[in-house]
């Protein structure tokens, strides 16, 4: 009976954590260099960057790839309030995108307070990945006054 109660246990673990899609988030500061690790003289130490970056890794089933023109769209929310949204060809079933925001642009923006990914076909939702704080935007028409 115990034995069984671990397998299915391991079955759980393994089954909530297989996605398709995973994104996390980085902060990049001068201890993101391999060199503020090891020690070695590296000129950008001089100058050392500050940002944010997301990494989207996907490993999709075949049965998405054989969707016409599959593509990601990536919302991203920043601190002034303003949005981007990008559109990244898919080309392979697996593999990993990087979303960087780095100094200037990082300042100016307010660095990314939230985001969200989709996988799609040109009509199709198919996976979506969501930060913990993303909410969907209510825009309300504002009327000239006349």
């Amino acid at each position: 009976m115990r034995y069984l109660i671990l397998a299915a246990l391991l079955a759980l673990t393994f089954s909530c954590s297989q996605g398709h899609l995973f994104v996390t988030t980085r902060y990049l500061d001068h201890s993101y260099l391999a060199s503020s690790h090891v020690g070695t003289p590296d000129p950008r130490q001089c100058a050392p960057f500050c940002g944010q970056e997301l990494i989207i890794h996907w490993d999709l089933p075949p049965a998405y790839m054989a969707c016409e023109k599959l593509h990601f769209l990536l919302f991203v929310r920043f601190g002034n309030a303003t949005q981007e949204i990008v559109k990244i060809p898919i080309a392979r079933s697996r593999g990993n995108y990087v979303y960087r925001l780095l100094n200037a642009a990082y300042r100016q923006r307010g660095g990314i307070a939230t985001y969200k990914v989709e996988v799609r076909s040109d009509e199709w939702v198919l996976e979506t990945w969501t930060h913990q704080v993303w909410t969907e935007l209510i825009e309300i028409p504002i009327c000239p006054k006349e």
